[in-house]
């Protein structure tokens, strides 16, 4: 063999496995027995977040306005939004007290500096309604709670990773 074939043979060779490659289409996962649509239906039944009070935020301007020493923070493990057993009952304590005042409530979420920053804003805020959601099954309603994730920026305690995976809250009437 000369090297003119060698060559042509070697292109085809690279050639064959990039011919068999295609882009995954979405109507492809429905066809995947592993793919569970009830995680999408879900979203049919959300209760739809009120407008955000603009007169108050957790950090800035109005921050004065809130109570942060209401309710203690509730914690996270890593990279997760679940709610711990151990959390549950610091909110159950918090929603009976929200259903006995007229309080509002910010739920903020946190991270710690694990990940991008745009993972962190979007886990934060997965936190925040996690709480939101459990709040709301307690009886807590929906007009009264706001939420807000602030990712890593916001560090309760900066090199303290299991510190800062957390939901804070801000109390206002």
């Amino acid at each position: 063999m000369n090297a003119r074939t060698l060559l042509a043979a070697a292109v085809a060779l690279a050639i064959i496995p990039l011919t068999s490659c295609q882009q995954t289409r979405t109507d492809d996962f429905a066809a995947d027995p592993n793919f569970d649509s009830s995680a999408y239906e879900d979203f049919a039944n959300v209760t739809p977040l009120p407008q955000r009070d603009s007169s108050i935020s957790f950090y800035g301007p109005g921050s004065e306005r809130l109570d942060k020493s209401m309710f203690g923070p509730v914690y996270f493990d890593y990279d997760s939004y679940a709610i711990k057993p151990t959390e549950g009952a610091k909110l159950e304590q918090m929603a009976t007290r929200l259903r006995s005042n007229r309080k509002r409530l910010i739920i903020a979420g946190h991270t710690d500096a694990s990940g991008t920053s745009e993972y962190n804003r979007a886990l934060g805020e997965r936190r925040a309604q996690a709480v939101r959601s459990t709040l709301l099954a307690m009886g807590v309603a929906s007009n009264r709670m706001q939420t807000v994730s602030f990712g890593e920026d916001a560090p309760a305690q900066p090199g303290n990773a299991s510190a800062n995976r957390r939901a804070e809250f801000g109390a206002y009437d």
